[in-house]
């Protein structure tokens, strides 16, 4: 049982750090065609925290019907795979079309267009993770199990927002960093699958 705890705390961990990313480094891809305002900001952080609680919602939904982890790893798998092709696209989606779009409703436009996607996928796995250690856990300890969850989710996405901004993108690059959180989830996501 600690070893399957450990193993979706580290999930949990994995996610909420790749969220960030995801979340800093639009940001930065969104300010070079709109330049870095408040509706840049506005616009990433309403997508992502609409985008999570969808996949929330989801997550509680799905998991009650397939409360097996294979689901759940082949989500976050999905959600590697679209972070993956959405790193090969905004470049070109965004300099054939952003200039196109009127200023206040562009940011918003495009966050919704290129990050809602993996976001969403990415906010199935807490609630799933739940369902899954409370299935094995006892009635006087789900609770601790619900917070505990929460905790690394949330230390997650410290940890992802603390690395890409001040590790990732200025070491490795921006389109580099959402490359290598692409491949780590795949990677954990097809782990959790065989």
């Amino acid at each position: 049982m600690k070893l399957i705890r450990f193993l979706l705390f580290s999930t949990v961990f994995t996610t909420g750090a790749s969220v960030l990313v995801i979340e800093v480094a639009a940001v930065r891809i969104l300010s070079v065609y709109y330049g870095s305002s408040l509706f840049v900001l506005s616009s990433v952080l309403t997508v992502i925290l609409l985008a999570l609680s969808y996949g929330y919602y989801l997550g509680g939904k799905y998991s009650d019907k397939h409360p097996f982890c294979v689901p759940l790893y082949i989500i976050i798998t999905f959600g590697g795979l679209s972070l993956f092709l959405l790193t090969l696209v905004t470049d070109f989606v965004l300099s054939n079309s952003a200039t196109y779009t009127p200023f206040l409703l562009g940011p918003l436009f495009f966050s919704s267009l290129l990050f809602f996607t993996p976001a969403l996928l990415l906010g199935i796995d807490s609630p799933y993770v739940i369902k899954l250690l409370s299935l094995r856990a006892n009635e006087e300890e789900r609770g601790a199990l619900v917070g505990k969850t929460f905790f690394w989710s949330t230390a997650g996405s410290i940890t992802g927002s603390l690395l890409s901004g001040f590790l990732l993108i200025p070491v490795f690059g921006l389109y580099q960093s959402l490359i290598g959180t692409s491949i780590i989830l795949i990677l954990l996501g097809l782990s959790g699958i065989i």
